[in-house]
């Protein structure tokens, strides 16, 4: 799979998609801010929920390449 959201993210964006679980072992759940949605959309030429969908795409194959 080809990661082109995660490819321009920064790092901390980076560690926050990639993250599982929270301190207590509970699932976390990753909500990218709106302002990296807009900057990808408009680096990208991709709509918002198309940015969202690959976000989403790009965190579930490298979560389940991690485990």
């Amino acid at each position: 799979m080809v990661l082109i959201a995660y490819a321009r993210m920064s790092t901390r964006s980076r560690r926050a998609m990639t993250r599982a679980t929270t301190r207590y072992g509970r699932p976390y759940q990753y909500r990218p801010r709106i302002t990296l949605v807009r900057r990808l959309a408009t680096e990208l030429n991709m709509s918002l929920e198309d940015v969202l969908d690959q976000i989403q795409k790009e965190r579930h194959y490298l979560l389940s390449r991690q485990t």
